[in-house]
């Protein structure tokens, strides 16, 4: 529980200076109030990962004429699984990504740079930047990926395979059809660089 709260806390210390960067704590007013509505949630397979993701529809209370979508992608990946996070891609928009269990291998381009990351830590990746990562521990790995975009939940619903029981994913093969994720992440604002 304690790392759910410290987790949020986090989360919303991030997302307030990547939304309002010249503004510090003490300056924001009831103008500057985001309010997060939950908008769907679904879980799919690709391969022999697990994805669980939730958008929010975000807006100003005191302005309703600014919206934004956030969400929150929970992902979980067997052993040394070669899946689809492995292969580097870029986003347009920030991601805050927190280990929930296992030991991961993150990997980032120019320059080409490799890093394992443990449970209980926390990685920011800029908008615009290279990046990789798979499960490289024993057991399942989980990561909490938090977005100020639905790029990946779009994605995901494209390729994916819908789960109503996540037991389902034995059952699965471990093929995906590489061309169709391509397509789809790129129709959503996603590049792969390999």
């Amino acid at each position: 529980m304690k790392i759910i709260i410290s987790l949020v806390l986090v989360l919303s210390v991030s997302f307030s200076a990547a939304i309002y960067p010249n503004l510090d704590a003490a300056a924001l007013t009831s103008q500057n109030i985001l309010v997060f509505h939950p908008n769907y949630s679904k879980t799919v397979a690709v391969g022999k990962e697990i994805f669980t993701y939730r958008t929010f529809n975000t807006y100003k209370p005191f302005n309703s004429n600014t919206s934004q979508v956030i969400s929150r992608t929970e992902i979980t990946q067997p052993s040394k699984y070669e899946g689809l996070l492995l292969r580097k891609h870029v986003l347009q928009a920030p991601e805050e990504i927190y280990i929930i269990k296992g030991n991961f291998e993150f990997y980032f381009s120019e320059p080409e740079q490799n890093t394992q990351v443990a449970e209980g830590e926390i990685v920011s990746i800029p908008s615009g930047v290279p990046f990789g990562f798979k499960h490289i521990g024993t057991g399942e790995g989980k990561v909490l990926i938090v977005s100020k975009s639905d790029a990946l939940p779009r994605m995901l619903s494209e390729v994916g395979t819908l789960l109503t029981d996540k037991s389902q994913i034995t059952s699965l093969t471990s093929e995906v059809d590489i061309n169709k994720i391509f397509s789809a992440a790129k129709k959503n604002g996603i590049e792969f660089l390999n």
